[in-house]
């Protein structure tokens, strides 16, 4: 339960420590039946609540959170050529960061979508 908002606060966890984070979380999808629904649920209104996060409720911006910071710290890593690059490059492409950079990518195209019809509905017939 404290997995998500520990990465969202990126509070300074080991790296060590935050790969295998990831890679637990990537395990929890892969053993579930359906795994939208599992890491959905992770991040439901009621599970964001307990995590005492107030100015940051709204799903999309949490998964955009969480995916930026976790992209930032598989770079710097990188960057720093301090880990095993087959380990990064599976925490990189674990079934959670896929999970999440689709759901950013489906809340980037729905954003649009909303834009471009208030767009033609504002537009005088």
């Amino acid at each position: 339960d404290v997995f998500l908002p520990r990465l969202l606060l990126c509070c300074g966890l080991p790296q060590s420590s935050l790969l295998s984070m990831i890679e637990r979380l990537g395990q929890l999808g892969d053993e579930s039946v359906n795994r939208d629904k599992c890491f959905g649920e992770l991040l439901s209104p009621s599970a964001t609540i307990e995590w005492g996060l107030g100015h940051i409720s709204k799903r999309t911006l949490i998964t955009r959170k969480l995916l930026g910071r976790i992209t930032a710290d598989i770079n710097i890593l990188r960057s720093k050529e301090c880990c095993d690059t087959a380990t990064l490059e599976t925490v990189a492409m674990s079934s959670f960061v896929s999970w999440l950079e689709k759901e950013c990518e489906n809340g980037e195209d729905k954003l649009k979508r909303t834009r471009s019809r208030k767009k033609n509905n504002a537009l005088p017939s």
